[in-house]
């Protein structure tokens, strides 16, 4: 599951989302922090929920023992857009 935080309500998005993810068994989730930078994995816990949240930042790679050799360069995901050159 991936989900990209808006500007909205944090809380929805962080805490209650997070519940009923866990609650339908979700295995693996990425909450993608566009604001930070930032991407917070979270992975099934075997008692249930989730573990603690991973924490990765550019200069970090993400991957998922779910999609073996998905390997993600969050550098790349929160490289700034380059404008594109308008013609005369």
């Amino acid at each position: 599951m991936v989900e990209v935080l808006s500007p909205g309500d944090p809380r929805l998005d962080s805490v209650k989302k997070r519940e009923i993810y866990a609650s339908c068994g979700v295995r693996e989730y990425w909450m993608v922090l566009p604001d930070l930078d930032q991407v917070e994995v979270l992975r099934q816990a075997p008692a249930g929920g989730f573990d603690r949240p991973i924490l990765l930042e550019p200069g970090d790679v993400l991957t998922t023992p779910l999609l073996p050799g998905f390997e993600l360069p969050l550098a790349e995901l929160f490289a700034p857009e380059e404008m594109e050159e308008s013609e005369p």
